[in-house]
Protein backbone atom coordinates (compact mmCIF):
# COMPACT_ATOMS: atom_id res chain seq x y z
CA UNK A 1 0.00 0.00 0.00
CA UNK A 2 1.15 3.58 -0.89
CA UNK A 3 0.90 6.34 1.46
CA UNK A 4 1.10 9.68 0.43
CA UNK A 5 1.25 12.52 2.84
CA UNK A 6 0.38 15.66 0.94
CA UNK A 7 1.13 18.46 3.26
CA UNK A 8 1.67 22.30 2.91
CA UNK A 9 2.44 24.48 6.07
CA UNK A 10 2.31 28.13 6.21
CA UNK A 11 5.91 29.23 8.24
CA UNK A 12 5.25 30.62 11.71
CA UNK A 13 1.39 28.80 11.72
CA UNK A 14 1.81 26.17 14.60
CA UNK A 15 1.56 26.83 17.92
CA UNK A 16 5.69 26.01 17.86
CA UNK A 17 7.50 28.80 15.72
CA UNK A 18 10.12 27.00 14.05
CA UNK A 19 13.80 28.03 15.38
CA UNK A 20 14.65 31.29 13.74
CA UNK A 21 18.50 30.15 13.09
CA UNK A 22 17.13 27.82 10.95
CA UNK A 23 14.86 30.73 8.62
CA UNK A 24 16.36 32.70 6.05
CA UNK A 25 15.74 35.98 5.59
CA UNK A 26 13.38 37.67 2.81
CA UNK A 27 14.28 37.84 -0.70
CA UNK A 28 12.14 40.49 -2.52
CA UNK A 29 14.02 39.52 -5.82
CA UNK A 30 12.90 35.94 -5.64
CA UNK A 31 9.38 36.72 -4.13
CA UNK A 32 9.25 38.98 -7.29
CA UNK A 33 10.03 36.72 -9.29
CA UNK A 34 8.01 33.63 -8.36
CA UNK A 35 4.96 36.73 -7.99
CA UNK A 36 5.61 37.00 -12.03
CA UNK A 37 5.43 33.55 -12.90
CA UNK A 38 2.09 33.16 -11.60
CA UNK A 39 -0.51 32.36 -13.98
CA UNK A 40 -3.63 33.84 -12.01
CA UNK A 41 -3.68 35.96 -9.12
CA UNK A 42 -3.81 34.29 -5.29
CA UNK A 43 -6.56 33.08 -4.23
CA UNK A 44 -8.23 33.35 -0.49
CA UNK A 45 -11.03 31.20 -0.05
CA UNK A 46 -13.86 32.23 2.51
CA UNK A 47 -15.62 29.44 5.28
CA UNK A 48 -18.17 28.46 2.87
CA UNK A 49 -15.59 27.57 -0.16
CA UNK A 50 -13.10 26.05 2.56
CA UNK A 51 -15.54 23.43 3.18
CA UNK A 52 -16.71 23.22 -0.14
CA UNK A 53 -12.96 22.00 -0.97
CA UNK A 54 -12.85 19.73 1.92
CA UNK A 55 -16.32 17.99 0.69
CA UNK A 56 -14.70 17.32 -2.39
CA UNK A 57 -11.75 15.71 -1.19
CA UNK A 58 -13.27 13.63 0.97
CA UNK A 59 -15.89 12.89 -2.39
CA UNK A 60 -12.39 12.33 -4.63
CA UNK A 61 -11.61 9.69 -1.64
CA UNK A 62 -14.43 8.03 -1.19
CA UNK A 63 -15.34 7.40 -4.99
CA UNK A 64 -11.44 6.04 -5.60
CA UNK A 65 -11.29 3.86 -2.78
CA UNK A 66 -8.47 5.69 -0.91
CA UNK A 67 -8.50 6.49 2.95
CA UNK A 68 -8.71 10.05 3.84
CA UNK A 69 -6.84 10.18 7.33
CA UNK A 70 -6.62 14.03 7.72
CA UNK A 71 -8.18 17.61 5.83
CA UNK A 72 -7.93 20.81 6.36
CA UNK A 73 -8.41 23.24 4.34
CA UNK A 74 -6.86 26.78 5.34
CA UNK A 75 -7.52 29.95 3.54
CA UNK A 76 -4.62 29.77 1.11
CA UNK A 77 -3.71 25.81 0.80
CA UNK A 78 -4.80 22.44 2.56
CA UNK A 79 -3.39 19.91 4.21
CA UNK A 80 -4.14 16.21 3.45
CA UNK A 81 -3.24 13.15 4.48
CA UNK A 82 -4.23 9.62 2.93
CA UNK A 83 -3.39 6.44 2.05
CA UNK A 84 -3.65 5.54 -2.02
CA UNK A 85 -3.36 1.86 -2.49
CA UNK A 86 -1.08 0.90 -5.44
CA UNK A 87 -1.10 4.60 -6.56
CA UNK A 88 1.49 7.23 -6.74
CA UNK A 89 1.46 10.83 -5.20
CA UNK A 90 1.81 12.29 -8.25
CA UNK A 91 -1.39 10.33 -9.69
CA UNK A 92 -2.98 11.42 -6.38
CA UNK A 93 -2.01 14.82 -6.90
CA UNK A 94 -3.09 14.93 -10.65
CA UNK A 95 -6.70 13.38 -9.63
CA UNK A 96 -6.74 16.84 -7.28
CA UNK A 97 -6.14 19.01 -9.79
CA UNK A 98 -8.42 17.61 -12.88
CA UNK A 99 -11.42 17.41 -10.08
CA UNK A 100 -10.41 21.05 -9.26
CA UNK A 101 -9.62 22.57 -12.52
CA UNK A 102 -13.40 21.81 -13.75
CA UNK A 103 -14.95 23.41 -10.64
Amino acid sequence: MAVGFLVMRAVGSSAHPPDPASLQPPDPQREAEARGRLKHPSVVLGTDQREVVETTIRSVCRYRGWTLHAVNCRSNHVHVVLSAPVVTPARVMNQFNLVFAQS
